[in-house]
């Protein structure tokens, strides 16, 4: 293996080599032609027959944050050689480098990277609230590391139990155009979203393929009482009909008694489809959303650090 020789492109290698490959993409589908630009990178080599050996992937999305900076965010970092510690390495600093060039072309202010770790049990896929299709690889998150990466925030991923009921505050939107609308202004609203994006902009547009595909009804959850409000993000699992992530939690104009009850009241109607396991994630440590999981019998499943640089 010869990684210098190695060649780097865009594209992606056969998606049997990808986990939960149908998600990669951004799940909001806020796109402006200066917020998000996503670049697949592959490293292989051609043999002596001119076939192609795989040997890494690694995802890289460019996108404008709400705070002004250019940001580029990695995702689904995969070395598809059985090597050496030292040599995954080289693999992953072929690729860096690749998208130190890009992030360069793009102005970016910072680069990060959302690792995982303290993993209890199954781990429900998507990984991620932002990037779907991210993967476990503490490897990676050592190497970037060793590119000076730290840790500037910790998240939460909990396993709760949920059943049927009748919900008192909760509410689906069957029209498409007013469901994005709500959804939309939610995350325009939300520091936990950091794409900047204006809602006005993006209904100047119908919706999309992505929108369609992503922005089902049952998929998307609100509750208001007067002028509290909140709004849940949901996906039903890879081949498991009884578990779903709940990829966002939102509220706004909430009382800690709103989290709970509002909390509650969204994911019956989650249960009402047949879910019985729902896994949360984006939960910072300590706060009102993760006293209300622990109180509905939630559990950790694992814990994400999101390592950042600057550039």
């Amino acid at each position: 293996m010869n990684v210098n020789d190695a060649q780097c492109a865009l594209l992606f290698p056969p998606l049997r080599y990808l986990d939960d490959a149908p998600f990669l993409t951004m799940f909001s589908g806020v796109i402006e032609k200066n917020v998000l630009v996503t670049y697949p990178l592959s490293l292989y080599e051609r043999d002596s027959s001119g076939s192609l050996k795989w040997m890494g992937f690694l995802y890289a999305f460019l996108y404008t944050a709400k705070d002004g900076e250019k940001v580029c965010s990695l995702a689904h970092p995969l070395c598809f050689v059985k090597t050496s510690l030292g040599e995954e390495f080289e693999i992953y600093g072929r690729l860096f480098k690749e998208v130190e060039e890009l992030a360069r072309a793009f102005g970016v202010s910072r680069m990060e990277f959302e690792g995982y770790e303290s993993i209890a049990g199954s781990v429900a896929a998507p990984l991620s609230s932002m990037v779907c299709g991210n993967t476990v690889n503490e490897e990676f998150s050592r190497f970037v590391k060793t590119k000076g990466f730290e840790e500037r925030r910790v998240t939460l991923c909990y396993e709760i139990p949920v059943h049927p009921g009748e919900p008192e505050y909760s509410y689906t939107i069957a029209d498409l155009n007013e469901r994005r609308k709500t959804y939309l202004e939610f995350l325009e609203g939300s520091d936990s979203f950091p794409q900047h994006f204006s809602t006005d902009e993006l209904l100047k547009n119908p919706p999309g393929i992505m929108d369609r595909l992503f922005l089902k009804e049952k998929w998307i959850v609100f509750c208001r009482q007067g002028k509290k409000e909140g709004c849940l993000r949901w996906i039903p699992c890879n081949g498991d009909t009884e578990r779903a992530k709940v990829l966002r939690v939102i509220f706004r104009n909430a009382d800690s008694d709103f989290f709970s009850a509002g909390m509650i009241d969204m994911v019956r109607v989650v249960a009402s489809k047949g879910i019985r396991t729902v896994h949360v994630t984006d939960i910072m440590e300590s706060s009102d959303l993760e006293n209300v999981l622990q109180r509905m019998n939630g559990k950790p499943v694992y814990r994400s650090s999101l390592l950042q640089h600057r550039c």
